[in-house]
C-alpha cells in the first residue's frame, strides 16, 4: 500500500509532467506500429507469393529481430542522432516482423480449393488478393499487428536512454536515484497500457474477422 501511495502521490505532484510522458510514449507506439503494419502486410504478400523473395525477406526481418533493442539504439546515434527519430526507427524495425509473418503463414495457409474458386470465376490475381485472400487471411494479420503493438509499449521504454521521451523516462530516473516510487510511475502505466491495448485489440480482431 506504502508503494502504491508514493506512485500515487508523485503522479499527483506532477501531472503536467506525467501526462506529457504518456502522450510522447503513445506517439512513439502508434505512429511506429501503423509505419510497421503497412509495411510488414505488404512485404508478407510479396514473401507469400514469391519463394525466392520471402528467404531473403524473412531471413533480414529475422536478422533484425536477433539485434537487442539497445544495441540499435545504440548502432542508431551516428546516423540518426538520439532524439524521437532513431527510438522510432528501432521500434518500426522491431515491430515489422511478426506482421511479416503473420502476413505469410495467413497466406499461404489458405484452402487451395478456394483460390481455385476464385480463379475459376474469372478473378484476376489482384482482385483474388483483396476479395479473397487478405480477407480470409485477416484473422492472422491482425493477430500479427496486435503482437507489433503490444512489444512495441515495451520497447518503447528503452528510448529513453538515448533522449526518445516517454514513461521511460521515469523509470530511468528512478532507477538513478534508487527511488521506486518513481520507478513503478513510470512502469506500472506501461503495463496497464500494455494489457488495456492488448485486450482493445483482441475485441477488434473478433469484429474485423469476417465470418
Amino acid at each position: 500500500m506504502e508503494v502504491i501511495k508514493g506512485i500515487l502521490a508523485y503522479i499527483a505532484e506532477y501531472p503536467d509532467t506525467f501526462i506529457g510522458l504518456l502522450i510522447r510514449h503513445l506517439q512513439l507506439v502508434f505512429s511506429s506500429s501503423l509505419v510497421a503494419i503497412g509495411i510488414g502486410v505488404i512485404l508478407g504478400v510479396v514473401a507469400a507469393k514469391t519463394k525466392v523473395v520471402s528467404k531473403i525477406i524473412i531471413g533480414i526481418a529475422n536478422i533484425i529481430q536477433s539485434i537487442p533493442e539497445l544495441v540499435m539504439l545504440a548502432l542508431g546515434i551516428p546516423l540518426l542522432g538520439v532524439g524521437f527519430v532513431p527510438t522510432f526507427t528501432v521500434l518500426l524495425l522491431k515491430a515489422v516482423l511478426p506482421v511479416i509473418m503473420n502476413t505469410y503463414v495467413g497466406i499461404r495457409d489458405l484452402d487451395p480449393s478456394v483460390l481455385e474458386a476464385a480463379k475459376g470465376i474469372g478473378m484476376t490475381e489482384c482482385q483474388r488478393l483483396f476479395r479473397v485472400e487478405l480477407p480470409l487471411s485477416a484473422q492472422a494479420i491482425l493477430t500479427g499487428c496486435r503482437i507489433a503493438l503490444v512489444r512495441s509499449v515495451a520497447i518503447a521504454t528503452l528510448g529513453s536512454f538515448i533522449g526518445g521521451g516517454g514513461l521511460g523516462d521515469w523509470i530511468q530516473q528512478g532507477m538513478t536515484m534508487y527511488n521506486y516510487s518513481i520507478i513503478f510511475a513510470g512502469a506500472i502505466p506501461v503495463t496497464v497500457l500494455a494489457l488495456v491495448l492488448d485486450a482493445v485489440s483482441a475485441k477488434l480482431i473478433k469484429k474485423a474477422t469476417p465470418v
